[in-house]
């Protein structure tokens, strides 16, 4: 792997023959010390030199003058085109691949942009996160006269997710959607809730008759200071599910309920789904 080359379309603003470094090493520095879990340009300079002959040999650096410094770094950095560096990037997504992974797709705002006295934040973001590599893959800024919706499709145009598991929140309960997720071959987890008014009527009455019948799966979680008990329980038949047929590739609906560890929450939820899943357990995912 060459993590260097990546860059390689980057404009390089500096004066030529006074550079002791070269752009993509410097770069790919940056790129490989936050994925190590840097928080600063101190960090990762020490990242570097611990990790020098590992990133020559196998990552493809030269580092002909050793490390930058941490200066040296904040400077370049604070001078790069936002856009120019959000290419490379996705230039060098295109080489890993997520085929058969968990992948978690979740809008969030950022609460420091809520202006006073208003409810919403200015800028929403749209996040792909992989669960089994705990990294996140792609993050692209919602349109303030749009929503999650028109943003999901161009997040999973940037990875190569071919038989992979992809869970999203109710608001991406679309057709469109489910239709995009099966056009890049992956299967789908999807709440649904009262945004799909006869599809959630016709899948709650048919789940709540018929789940304490279905094979279920019970497992405790804890997040966010506190506990929750869950239980899934998944039909594989789906006659009685009028609206399923106009749902791509729809296979399955569940249900899933949640109690807190204090019992004063007991909530129940139906995801849809897509992946033939042999067990209740593999569905919670």
């Amino acid at each position: 792997m060459d993590i260097p080359s990546y860059f390689d379309s980057m404009r390089d603003y500096r004066v030529k023959g006074r550079c002791l470094h070269r752009l993509g090493d410097m770069l790919g520095l940056v790129l490989c010390g936050s994925l190590a879990d840097c928080d600063d340009f101190s960090q990762i300079e020490d990242y570097g030199k611990d990790n020098i002959d590992f990133l020559r040999t196998e990552l493809g650096f030269s580092f002909v003058n050793g490390i930058p410094s941490e200066d040296t770094l904040n400077r370049l950095v604070r001078r790069l085109k936002a856009e120019e560096l959000a290419s490379c990037l996705k230039d060098c997504l295109q080489e890993f691949s997520l085929s058969g992974k968990h992948i978690s797709i979740d809008g969030k705002e950022l609460r420091g942009t809520i202006p006073t006295g208003k409810k919403h934040a200015l800028v929403q973001m749209v996040n792909l996160w992989v669960d089994e590599l705990r990294l996140s893959f792609g993050q692209l800024q919602v349109d303030k006269k749009s929503n999650e919706i028109t943003v999901i499709p161009q997040l999973l145009d940037l990875v190569d997710c071919t038989g992979s598991v992809i869970s999203i929140d109710a608001i991406a309960c679309q057709k469109a959607i489910v239709e995009k997720i099966r056009e890049k071959q992956a299967d789908y987890v999807i709440a649904l809730k009262t945004n799909q008014g006869v599809l959630y009527q016709q899948v709650t009455d048919f789940m709540e008759k018929r789940k304490q019948l279905l094979p279920g799966y019970t497992w405790l979680d804890k997040g966010h200071n506190r506990g929750e008990e869950r239980k899934m329980y998944v039909a594989t038949q789906i006659a009685l599910v009028d609206q399923a047929s106009q749902w791509q590739d729809l296979k399955k609906p569940s249900a899933g309920g949640k109690k807190a560890d204090h019992g004063s929450e007991n909530r129940n939820e139906y995801p849809i789904l897509h992946q033939p899943f042999k067990s209740p357990r593999a569905a919670s995912l």
